[in-house]
């Protein structure tokens, strides 16, 4: 299981690595791939993935580090997702091949990292293990709705 670790993090420094050069291409900000949005977003999130993959090489039973790892990943991915999407599809002429479906994708790669860290990480802090029994419907229920937001946001219309 440590052997998926690295390569995760790796995925994810990849994904903010290439927002990183479509930030930096002409007219990058008139598709929302800006050099200080990547910078902040990308940056952020890869002190997660970091802290994830540290936490799990030296406690991996502790569930904080793989949720670290998963959430930091999404977060990159969102921002590499994004930012291709965005760029290929306002900028690129012609339009990158698969643009719209990068951008669809990153539409919701945020959601896991903005939900889950309010609501499930302080359910296993500070062990990694929940704090009580009694815990367990709440981080079911928050686990659910983060699940319901993803499936739905592609189909619904912010126009």
């Amino acid at each position: 299981m440590h052997a998926v670790v690295w390569p995760i993090a790796l995925s994810a420094i990849g994904a903010v690595t290439l927002a990183g050069w479509i930030a930096a291409q002409p007219d990058a900000e008139r598709a929302s791939a800006g050099p200080v949005h990547v910078a902040a977003a990308g940056g952020g999130s890869l002190t997660w993935v970091l802290m994830g993959a540290v936490l799990i090489t030296l406690r991996p039973r502790n569930v904080l580090g793989w949720l670290f790892l998963a959430l930091g990943t999404f977060a990159a991915w969102q921002v590499g997702l994004a930012a291709y999407g965005g760029y290929g599809i306002v900028v690129a002429r012609p339009s990158w091949p698969g643009a719209d479906l990068a951008a669809a994708a990153g539409s919701v790669q945020f959601v896991p990292a903005v939900f889950a860290t309010s609501t499930v990480v302080p359910a296993f802090y500070p062990n990694g293990h929940l704090v009580s029994r009694s815990s367990r419907r709440p981080v079911a229920a928050a686990g659910t709705a983060i699940t319901l937001m993803i499936l739905a946001m592609p189909f619904l219309r912010t126009y």
